[in-house]
């Protein structure tokens, strides 16, 4: 069973039941076996922006950051994949365009886990290959909340 731990350092109000149906979407389609223990922190561009400079050498603050820790298992225990998530609950505010926050919060996330699962946006295919990540989970996601489930 996936873990999730939600830290919020802002005002804005969260669902958490929706992060965690994004994680589960993600880990079942993306590590079918693997369980997820994964620290979520939500808090404003001034955190981010020390964190971004202390783990990646980069000045100013950035929408997310994905840290993946390696973890030795025994053979009695599930595989498990420890990570942290930070969001920048300002850059989510600043780039939502016309979408809602709350949605612009769940793409972020999205794509933050889908970094910790080893995709990324470096190279022209990997970007390509992202895409389709993103767009076949959110499809997933605004089913979810249509429905909503919860």
């Amino acid at each position: 069973m996936n873990k999730i731990d939600i830290q919020n350092h802002t005002s804005h109000p969260v669902n958490e039941a929706i992060l965690r149906k994004i994680l589960d979407l993600v880990s079942s389609g993306e590590m079918p076996g693997r369980e997820i223990s994964l620290s979520l922190l939500l808090c404003y561009d001034d955190e981010i922006s020390i964190l971004n400079k202390k783990y990646r050498g980069v000045e100013g603050s950035t929408d997310t950051l994905s840290f993946l820790h390696n973890v030795p298992m025994s053979k009695d225990e599930p595989d498990l994949m420890m990570a942290d998530i930070v969001i920048s609950m300002d850059r989510i505010e600043a780039q939502q365009g016309d979408k809602t926050f709350e949605s612009e919060l769940f793409f972020v996330f999205l794509h933050s886990l889908l970094h910790l699962c080893g995709y990324d946006h470096t190279r022209r295919t990997d970007i390509k290959i992202m895409d389709i990540k993103q767009n076949l989970y959110q499809k997933q996601i605004q089913g979810i909340l249509e429905s909503g489930r919860e």
